[in-house]
């Protein structure tokens, strides 16, 4: 992601980069504890480990390991 917005509806709108092509998602999440499942339309829903840190969320993937960390704006 280059930007996410979290609402507290429950919805999110996100700037998601690959390469060269920038699109926009949104859609749905759910938190649950340290978890989050983020659910968006013609994406399949992901579930991450957040760990909040000094305006930082890092989002890490419990599957392959992999982490991305946003910087936290309220």
């Amino acid at each position: 992601f280059g930007a996410v917005t979290f609402a507290p509806d429950g919805t999110f709108t996100a700037e998601a980069k690959y390469g060269e092509t920038t699109r926009a998602v949104s859609g749905r999440y759910t938190r649950d504890g340290e978890r989050m499942t983020l659910a968006g339309q013609g994406m399949p829903p992901r579930t991450y480990t957040v760990a909040t840190g000094d305006g930082t969320a890092i989002f890490t993937d419990p599957a392959s390991g992999k982490s991305m960390t946003l910087d936290r704006f309220k």
